[in-house]
């Protein structure tokens, strides 16, 4: 399990702190209970409950389902969601011959401004995003 890797994670450099260790195992059961709560259709294909982020005319209504079955915030579904299609997406650029450390950064922008800065930049570069 993570617990035993004692912070060090196979693949990814350095080690994390026992706070951080903490808090990705609160994350992990958090994800658990969604993952959990999603029927057995909406675990075969996740593009259901991706589709339902963008349903808020009638207010998301399997994210309120899942959040509900699984005792978390309606929040935590979307942000368990937007994870997840964000390594999904890293992942098929990966695998689509784009430098990981690229994607990585990409990632790792958080806000607005630094992923246009970004996105200029691979421009100039003459790199294509997907």
């Amino acid at each position: 399990t993570f617990k035993q890797f004692k912070g060090k994670v196979p693949g990814m450099p350095g080690t994390l702190t026992d706070d951080q260790v903490q808090e990705t195992l609160k994350k992990f059961e958090i994800h658990e209970k969604i993952v959990n709560a999603m029927t057995d259709a909406e675990r075969a294909d996740p593009q259901i409950m991706l589709d339902d982020v963008e349903n808020t005319d009638e207010n998301c209504p399997l994210i309120q389902r899942v959040a509900k079955d699984s005792g978390c915030a309606e929040k935590d579904v979307a942000l368990f969601l937007a994870d997840f299609e964000a390594m999904r997406q890293s992942t098929q650029r990966i695998a689509a011959g784009e430098d990981p450390d690229a994607v990585n950064a990409d990632i790792g922008s958080s806000n607005r401004a630094e992923r246009r800065a970004l996105k200029k930049q691979k421009k100039k570069k003459g790199g294509k995003r997907r």
